[in-house]
């Protein structure tokens, strides 16, 4: 089937269908969507599922003008910053338990989504995963004790380096990442995800605090129909493993 966006329906597509569509559109006509479009996409992709609900993903909607042109010269003056209708910023807190963990438990616990034991759980592993105490000296503590623990049985492995903790707010700012591509795609969208940047430029023009991660600008609009076939895909007999690599 042709990907140009002109051969879809109207109205949202399939998951299948938005995969099928989906490419990274890298020039865009100067048709405006409608904040209340891609707000309604973000509200979507907020309900991405996130390691113990801790929901540390953030969106930078950027559709100004005069910001979009400085958020290009931070993306390495790629020209689709400027041309589509709006880029979203996605970045991901590093210290996500910290004024949040207790309200989320006690939202959840209201709700019935929780007991009382799995949210006492949920604070001592949460607590014990991301918080090195003073000068980092309980997270060498931890650390030891986790490592004799692991010879025994599987452990949690702990956010006690800014290495660790910006591992796990890759991947959670990954998971986001696709949920607002697909939902784009499903709506006739174009986007493309940019990996092209200057991290701390952009945390300069957003005015982005250090505690956040800066993982992903994903370009939204309506794409130039492609000139190109779509890029090859490997196949799945390529790429799987059953029960074992």
């Amino acid at each position: 089937m042709n990907e140009d966006h002109h051969t879809w329906p109207h109205g949202e597509l399939s998951v299948s269908e938005a995969l099928a569509r989906r490419r990274a559109a890298r020039r865009y006509r100067p048709e405006p969507i409608p904040v209340k479009t891609i707000l309604e996409i973000l509200d979507q992709t907020r309900l991405t599922p996130s390691g113990f609900n801790l929901q540390p993903v953030h969106f930078v909607l950027v559709t100004d003008p005069g910001v979009k042109s400085r958020l290009r010269r931070a993306c390495m003056d790629q020209r689709q910053v400027d041309e589509a209708s709006a880029a979203v910023v996605i970045v991901s807190d590093l210290q996500p338990h910290r004024g949040r963990l207790d309200a989320i438990l006690a939202r959840d616990l209201e709700t019935g989504a929780i007991d009382s034991k799995y949210a006492e759980f949920c604070r001592r592993v949460v607590r014990l995963g991301f918080e090195a105490g003073p000068l980092g000296a309980w997270g060498l503590v931890k650390a030891g004790a986790l490592a004799a623990a692991r010879l025994v049985r599987p452990m949690l492995r702990p956010m006690l380096t800014r290495s660790q903790r910006r591992e796990w707010s890759l991947r959670q700012a990954a998971m986001a990442g696709q949920t607002l591509l697909l939902a784009a795609a499903a709506r006739g969208l174009d986007t493309c995800p940019m990996e092209g940047f200057d991290p701390w430029r952009v945390r300069r023009e957003l005015g982005i605090p250090r505690r956040y991660l800066v993982a992903l600008v994903v370009t939204v609009g309506r794409a130039v129909p492609h000139e190109r076939p779509r890029r090859s895909r490997l196949p799945l007999r390529d790429l799987l493993h059953e029960n074992r690599f």
